[in-house]
């Protein structure tokens, strides 16, 4: 690191720090012990395991005043019907209702300049499970500026949610430096794939206008540092081969598959053809999960997610050593249950020659070893956690 990038990151703590004591002016107003504030993504979305828990309060307790805060909140307006308030963030409406507010949700790190109260509750979700990629202090990136940031959160935050007892050691305590209350039950997001709700595929099919008895193949790339529409759709090397991923399906499982798209960041939404269709816009990830058949995929934790359900799941990682030396990985992916394929030959070859026995047998093992909290009571779990510290 040379001096320009030491300084860099020498003013920024300066800057967080006098932020901090400036935006203590808001705790002249008193703390509404009915309010919580909501955010997903970081205002991108009404999503994820923070949707789960505002739906959960909505039906529990109509005395508790929901806030979510959005980048754009006239997209989620809707949301007034529920009897919600949306606000934006970059706005002091959001700086006044995050810094009254009893309880704050998120599934990511709050802004660091932010001074959460001692008395107010701050309870993060995260956004991943199953503890695959590096991430803060465990990441090969990772800064002197990090060490400040996570211990800035690991003060203001009072719990977390964890998924697993391997996510407890990887993430939490070694990546995030954290020491504080984890609620182990799961993410209330995936409540979803222990019940039986078959409006589900019914309403995602529709969305999409797929016809009821078609099968889907979900392909859901994790982040890149490029454009993932470019990466998807213009990088030959690298994309997926959907014509002769759909023959491989239909020829190893049976019936007739349409190919779902899903980016982690927002591109055109429009059918690339009559087979396969840009999922990236749909507002749930879950519902599409749940929807799907068969999952491919790289490095996203939405592997985690399926695993769950025990549906078939593959990995197409054509950049895999470029991403390990760069990222890396917590545990072994060789060590992983789902079949790694570096190239869409390798990938036809998994497809069809997928066992379920042994795929079964490996989601088992792979779900005890890592110490799977998840039941399908999750969002019950965490409220209750919520409604005892409200109190």
């Amino acid at each position: 690191m040379n001096i320009k990038q030491k300084l860099l990151i020498q003013f920024n703590k300066i800057r967080v720090t006098l932020t901090r004591l400036f935006l203590k002016i808001f705790w002249v107003f008193k703390i509404e012990n009915n309010k919580i504030l909501f955010m997903s993504f970081n205002g991108l979305q009404y999503s994820d395991s923070p949707k789960s828990l505002s739906d959960k309060i909505l039906k529990d307790n109509e005395k508790i005043r929901q806030v979510w805060a959005f980048n754009n909140k006239n997209d989620f307006l809707d949301l007034k019907k529920k009897g919600i308030t949306v606000i934006n963030i970059n706005s002091l409406l959001f700086l006044f209702h995050i810094l009254t507010s009893k309880a704050i949700i998120v599934n990511d790190f709050i802004y660091t300049f932010l001074p959460i109260r001692k008395s107010q509750i701050l309870l993060n979700t995260w956004h991943g499970g199953g503890s695959f990629k590096t991430v803060g202090m465990t990441s090969k990136s990772r800064t002197d500026y990090d060490l400040f940031f996570f211990n800035v959160h690991r003060k203001m935050t009072n719990a977390f949610v964890s998924s697993s007892s391997y996510f407890n050691d990887t993430v939490l305590n070694r990546s995030f430096l954290y020491s504080g209350d984890i609620i182990e039950c799961g993410m209330p997001r995936n409540d979803i794939f222990f019940k039986n709700k078959p409006n589900i595929p019914t309403k995602v099919k529709k969305y999409f206008g797929i016809e009821g008895n078609k099968k889907i193949i979900l392909y859901a790339p994790t982040h890149r540092n490029i454009s993932t529409d470019s990466y998807f759709l213009s990088n030959k090397e690298n994309a997926i081969n959907i014509n002769e991923c759909l023959k491989a399906l239909n020829q190893r499982f049976g019936g007739d598959f349409c190919f779902l798209f899903r980016a982690h960041h927002i591109i055109s939404n429009e059918n690339f053809d009559d087979q396969s269709f840009n999922a990236t816009k749909y507002p749930d990830m879950q519902e599409l999960l749940y929807t799907a058949d068969i999952l491919i995929t790289d490095y996203s934790s939405c592997m985690w997610d399926f695993s769950l359900m025990k549906k078939p799941s593959f990995v197409f990682a054509t950049d895999l050593n470029k991403y390990i030396k760069e990222r890396d990985f917590f545990m072994d992916i060789k060590d992983w249950p789902f079949p790694i394929a570096k190239n869409n030959d390798e990938l036809m070859h998994n497809i069809l020659n997928f066992n379920e026995n042994k795929f079964d047998i490996k989601i088992n093992k792979y779900l005890n070893d890592l110490g799977s909290f998840e039941t399908g009571n999750a969002s019950q779990r965490v409220t209750d956690w919520i409604y005892l510290n409200l109190n």
